[in-house]
């Protein structure tokens, strides 16, 4: 009987050992993909530099707008689409191109959004449009762009509306974007009187992760942008040429000033940011579509 006892209690350790041994194998599963995840988004050389000599394309009269692409579309029918609002204030039409040769030549469809828009610095993410409703800026949507519906909504009551938007205005107190995985919103916080960077959930837009900046305000840069894990600034939306003077690295959580030449052609730039698709900076500038190479 004994003996029965001791193996029994054996075999339960050998179980234990086995279940912990499980355990620990899918927690390092778990921390591999991290690792892969993060190493997915590209990484800023000593040699981040941005070409003087953009790609030119002529929209129209509209001083303001933006042009921009998915990050993480969600099959081939949206990996080329192009997308374009002509404006930043009560924008209700969004226009969509199936590429770049079509934007070129102005052959697109339209549809309006159910609810008014404002500012330029909206994004796109897994065929979803996020952007703000209020002339503060302070409360957000999710809008899908399949079926045209709002499908998540939130005010975010610590954002400073008005004072905090871009040096040019145009309501954009809440500067979003995207990459292939994720959602940033980047706003001066009324509580803490700082630039912040908040990660939010694409789905029910709650915040997931948050950082305080040692940045200026934020209407004392002309734009924002952001490549993999560092957001960069620029000094001036309105000058040319123009110095990214200031960047913050998320993974390590600490800003740095710097500066690295930017050529800011047309000198009137509203929505600058990081095409990932094409690898190239984008921004509508009094009224032309620029298009610059990076060096990363």
């Amino acid at each position: 009987m004994k003996k029965e006892i001791n193996e029994l209690k054996e075999e339960n350790k050998k179980i234990k050992n086995e279940i912990e041994e499980l355990k620990n194998n899918q927690k390092d599963k778990k921390e591999e993909k991290k690792d892969k995840t993060i190493n997915t988004l590209p990484i800023i050389s000593s040699n981040f530099k941005i070409s003087s000599n953009p790609q030119i394309i002529e929209l129209g009269k509209n001083t303001y707008g933006k042009v921009t692409m998915d990050p993480s579309p969600i099959n081939k029918e949206y990996q080329n689409k192009i997308w374009y609002i002509n404006h930043f204030n009560s924008w209700i039409t969004i226009q969509f191109y199936d590429n770049l040769e079509n934007l070129k030549s102005k052959n697109y469809n339209e549809f309006q959004v159910p609810i008014k828009g404002y500012g330029t610095y909206w994004t796109i993410f897994k065929n979803n449009l996020y952007y703000s409703t209020s002339t503060d800026g302070n409360k957000i949507v999710k809008l899908n762009l399949s079926t045209n519906k709002i499908e998540c909504e939130k005010t975010f009551n610590d954002v400073i509306g008005n004072n905090s938007m871009n040096q040019w205005g145009g309501y954009n107190d809440i500067t979003f974007i995207s990459n292939p995985e994720s959602i940033y919103l980047i706003y001066q916080s009324n509580t803490i009187n700082k630039l912040v960077i908040k990660e939010i959930d694409p789905n029910s837009l709650n915040i997931t992760k948050s950082w305080e900046t040692d940045a200026k305000e934020k209407n004392k840069y002309g734009a924002f942008f952001m490549i993999g894990n560092t957001l960069f600034a620029i000094d001036n939306y309105g000058k040319s040429p123009s110095k990214i003077i200031y960047k913050y690295d998320l993974i390590n959580q600490r800003g740095f000033n710097i500066n690295i030449d930017f050529a800011n052609i047309g000198g009137y730039d509203t929505s600058l940011h990081y095409c990932y698709p094409t690898k190239q900076l984008w921004t509508i500038n009094n009224s032309k579509f620029y298009l610059y190479d990076v060096t990363l």
